[in-house]
Order: C-alpha cells, then structure tokens, then sequence
C-alpha cells in the first residue's frame, strides 16, 4: 500500500512530526511519499534525504537556530530584500548539511508547499534543488525575503496551504497519513503572554498564528483514505525549540492515540498487549 505523509507548518511545534515519524518506523512503515509545509517541508525533506534528524534536535536544543536571524541583517534587508532577514544563513546550514541534492534524487516522492506573490496560488515544488524548496516554503512574508524561483517570488506554503493532504494523493499515494500541528483559534494569549520574548519574536508567531486563522479547514476525506493527527501542541510556542523532546514525545502520543486506526487503515496486525493492557481490560 502506498502511504502518503502529510506534514503541517507550524515552526518549533513542528518537531512533533519527528515523533510521528519514529514511530511510523518501528511499525515498519516506510512513506511511500511525503509533503510539507514550512516546518513540515524541512522535516520531510531532512527525511526523504536520509539525514539524521539528531541534527535538526541540536540546532533547537542549543539555542543555535537564533544565528538565522541576526539583527546586523534587519537594516539592509528591509531597504533592499523585502524582508527582515534574508535567510542568507539558513541557506548556508542547508547547503553545509544537505548539499547540492535535488529532489529528482531524493528517495521517495516529495514536494514542499509554497506560495506565488505573482498569483497568489499555491506553488508545489517538485523538482530543483531541495534546499531552495525548503526555504521557499518556510519563507514567512515581511519576516523573511522571498524566494526567486522560475521568474517569480515565493513565500510560505502555509499563506495558501498549511496541510498539504492532497499533493500526497496526486503523487500516488493510497493513503495519507496527516500531521497537523496548526494553532486551536483562540490560543494566542499564550503567545502574547511570553514577555521573555523580544518583540519580533512575537510578530513572528503572530504571523504564523494568522495564517492558520485564515486556512484553518482542511478537506474531508473518508477514513478508509485519510488520517489525521492532532498533537495536543497549542501551548507551544512558535518559537519554543528548547523544547524539543518535549514536542517530539507530543507526535509520540498523538501516534499512540490513534496506532489502532492506522493499524487498521495499513492493514498491520494488532498490537500486542502488554500484560498491564489485559489486566486492565
């Protein structure tokens, strides 16, 4: 059977899809193909490329991610780049770790979700090299400059599309499994209440924050077809990445919740009960 995944924007929350992940695999359970979004277009492209995501876990741990933003760029890129930061040193990370690898080569079917200023419409990037979709679909507008690519500009998929279920389908898949690690409207006060936070950290997630309010629905699709997850995650910050073991075990538990399903959507054998699972049955 092949299965899709379906990887939501969501910044620091997004850590979440490499428990999902984890656990896809100790099920045996190998993505037929994989699309994302910001956040969900860099875990799946750092998967599809066979990189450890240790990585990604270090970068978020240390605090090392801030060197992406450094406020030396803002004058500049405001006057010049149509953005606060350039991403200069993003691409720089993604290059030093990933190389010149393109998605043609990568070992599944991928795409990252990005958004045309020209039209206004979703732009599914396919083919080139894989870095540049990663940055493209992660581009938040006004926070970061857009993205040239094939005469156009690109900005964050998560504008038009932060749950990109159906490209998995158009790319073969059977079945889609969903992570959707979005804001629940109504949580905002919590990223408003973060007075440790300078203040562009908080535009920050109030842009992402808003764009979730304006796509919040997702397409139904039958259950024989689709899963979706939904990590308990809305108290997470944006920008939370010190926690990432906690938002890794949050995707850990929103796959438990719903193993049978999935069990029984992939056609996979029961789990086996633990001796604690019987006696309490």
């Amino acid at each position: 059977m092949k299965v899709g995944l379906a990887l939501s924007g969501g910044g620091a929350k997004g850590f979440a899809h490499i428990g999902v992940i984890r656990c896809l695999e100790k099920l045996g359970v190998v993505p037929y193909c994989i699309s994302g979004t910001s956040m969900g277009a860099l875990v799946g492209g750092w998967y599809a490329s066979n990189k450890d995501f240790a990585i990604l876990e270090t970068l978020a741990r240390t605090g090392e991610w801030k060197q992406f933003m450094p406020v030396r760029e803002i004058f500049s890129s405001v006057r010049t780049g149509g953005g606060l930061f350039t991403l200069r040193a993003f691409r720089n990370f993604l290059k030093k770790e990933i190389g010149e690898v393109t998605i043609e080569k990568l070992s599944l079917p991928y795409c990252a979700v990005a958004t045309s200023l020209k039209t206004g419409k979703e732009v599914r990037i396919q083919k080139g090299p894989l870095g540049e979709a990663i940055l493209a679909s992660g581009c938040i507008p006004i926070v970061f400059t857009p993205i040239e690519r094939d005469n156009d500009l690109l900005v964050d998929g998560g504008v038009v599309n932060n749950f990109p279920i159906q490209a998995c389908f158009d790319m073969g898949a059977e079945v889609v499994i969903g992570v959707d690690v979005r804001y629940v409207p109504g949580n905002l006060e919590h990223e408003l209440s973060q007075e440790h936070h300078i203040l562009r950290w908080r535009i920050f997630r109030i842009l992402n924050y808003l764009m979730d309010l304006i796509h919040p629905e997702e397409q139904i699709y039958p259950k024989e077809k689709m899963i979706s997850l939904k990590p308990y995650i809305s108290h997470i910050g944006t920008f939370d990445f010190d926690r990432v073991n906690e938002i890794i075990k949050l995707g850990e538990e929103a796959f438990e919740e719903k193993e049978k399903e999935i069990r029984i959507l992939l056609s996979l054998p029961e789990k086996t009960k633990t001796f604690w699972d019987k006696l309490f049955e």
